[in-house]
């Protein structure tokens, strides 16, 4: 079959500063990846100096970086040529969610720790455990031979304060930092521009300055996201959301990040405030317009899937007055619905009702009454066509929908239906559901009995006739034959 990896051209003609000689149970054999460029990146994304095809693996999974740091003739456990003042370190950052180890401790996402020669890295699985890991290598320290005019941009300082080797750590690392509460340092290779800001500053000319840094464009980009759905404000969600609708950001790293989950924090804090500003609708507003782009995707329905409570946050916006949030949460869940087997909507619904009979259809009923808006009318026909379309037992939802009054309701917006050509749409399919799954019911119902024969009662019963009797006839004798009689005498002659 095919290679759990392949190596990405180097594109560059500097010199060696390191090597990895891979050693994992799924890599294939011993094969070596020469590191050339100021950092270069393990993962799934295109642009990774070593790429792997396995979902476990994140998009990025660890980058190691070449910096410099301390004084010539600092502690260090390969020889290396003094560069003047400093001298070139080989660092690993962990950026995966299924984790990284160096010589068999976990590195924790989001942690940085100083690699040296020999030193083993596992992805997903320590080295020289009872199950060897699927990938790994062996870190090979080439910057020995390294001179000052070989690598310009070893001027970079490592980060301070972080153990030297995993092996000189006494303690164990510091617990993983949320993505909000960290900074992402600075690619070696980009450190003209910071990329520790928040993303209220982001500008498309910074967008477009980062696709030249890929991989790590993207990964720059998740952490300002991050760090504004830490302390979210209505500017802030807009560039969230402008940043999510153009594609710049890749969806996976986001999701690596928690995005999805920031976000629907970010709707129930709002929706839990006793009394909600203008600011806060805007906030509110611009949350789930991200969520509605982020749904578009794979890796992000699948991750909206997969959040606790997702639904019953979502089906909590339905109650909002406000119009625009309540179309946006609707058609959140509608999406929602054809992306999975699972009556997760049609359960939030009945959750949400549990005081009023546990009914799935009843609030989305409720919006159709009154005098609302057609853009709401359409959303909650389609959100009701997809429940119908995709539930275990239409026949049922139908019935309920009834009981809650959705063909009084339909009549009611009726005005609303020639001049939106789509809401006709949805409303003639809904009726299409209706009529299908009613002459399905018919079908599949037994035959009615034959009625009982009419049976009169006895007492009005005429007397049963009485049975003839059959008289023995007597065959007639035949009348006696009469007796001969007898012949006159002769006459004598004379």
């Amino acid at each position: 079959g095919a290679p759990a990896s392949k190596m990405a051209d180097p594109g560059s003609k500097q010199r060696a500063w390191g090597c990895l000689v891979c050693i994992g149970a799924k890599d294939g054999g011993e094969r070596k990846v020469e590191l050339r460029k100021a950092e270069v990146a393990v993962g799934r994304k295109p642009g990774c100096l070593v790429l792997y095809a396995d979902t476990t693996i994140s998009s990025v999974h660890c980058k190691l970086s070449l910096a410099a740091g301390g004084a010539a003739g600092a502690e260090c456990r390969s020889p290396r040529a003094p560069f003047g003042p400093l001298v070139p370190q080989v660092w690993l950052e962990d950026c995966s969610v299924n984790g990284t180890y160096v010589n068999a401790q976990k590195i924790g996402r989001g942690n940085k720790v100083r690699l040296s020669h020999g030193d083993k890295i596992g992805l997903l699985k320590p080295c020289g455990g009872a199950e060897a890991p699927p990938y790994a290598f062996i870190f090979h320290d080439l910057t020995a031979g390294l001179a000052a005019e070989d690598f310009p941009l070893l001027g970079v300082r490592a980060p301070p304060s972080q153990p030297t080797t995993p092996s000189q750590a006494s303690t164990p690392l510091a617990p993983t930092p949320h993505p909000a509460e960290r900074e992402t340092p600075a690619p070696p290779h980009s450190l003209s521009r910071s990329t520790t800001g928040s993303v209220h500053s982001m500008t498309p000319g910074d967008e477009e300055a980062d696709k030249a840094d890929e991989p790590y464009a993207s990964i720059n980009l998740c952490a300002r996201s991050m760090a504004i759905l830490s302390n979210p404000d209505a500017k802030g969600m807009r560039t969230l959301q402008g940043t999510l609708k153009r594609g710049v950001m890749d969806i996976g790293d986001f999701v690596d990040a928690d995005g999805p989950s920031a976000l629907l924090d970010v709707v129930s804090d709002v929706l839990a405030k006793p009394t909600m500003s203008w600011l806060d609708r805007e906030v509110l507003d611009g949350a789930l317009e991200a969520l509605l782009e982020l749904i578009k995707s794979e890796d992000g329905a699948a991750s909206l899937l997969e959040a606790e409570g997702a639904f019953d946050k979502l089906v909590g916006a339905l109650a909002n007055p406000e119009p625009r949030i309540r179309s946006k949460a609707l058609q959140i869940l509608a999406c929602s619905v054809v992306y999975t087997d699972k009556p997760m909507v049609e359960s939030a619904l009945r959750r949400a009702n549990r005081y009023g009979g546990a009914r799935a259809g009843t609030q989305l009923v409720a919006l159709l009454r009154g005098d609302p808006e057609a853009q709401t009318c359409l959303d909650v026909l389609t959100l009701l066509n997809a429940l119908v379309a995709c539930a275990s037992d239409p026949s049922s939802l139908l019935e309920e929908l009834e009981g809650a009054g959705i063909l009084e309701a339909l009549g009611g917006i009726e005005h609303l239906l020639p001049p939106n050509p789509d809401l006709k749409r949805q409303v003639a399919a809904f009726f299409e559901h209706k009529s299908r799954h009613a002459a399905e019911e018919e079908a599949r119902a037994p035959a009615p009995p034959a009625p009982p024969a009419f049976k009169m009662p006895t007492a009005m019963l005429p007397p049963p006739p009485k049975p003839l009797v059959q008289k023995k006839t007597v065959p007639l004798a035949p009348p006696p034959l009469a007796p001969p009689r007898a012949a006159p005498p002769l006459a004598a002659p004379p």
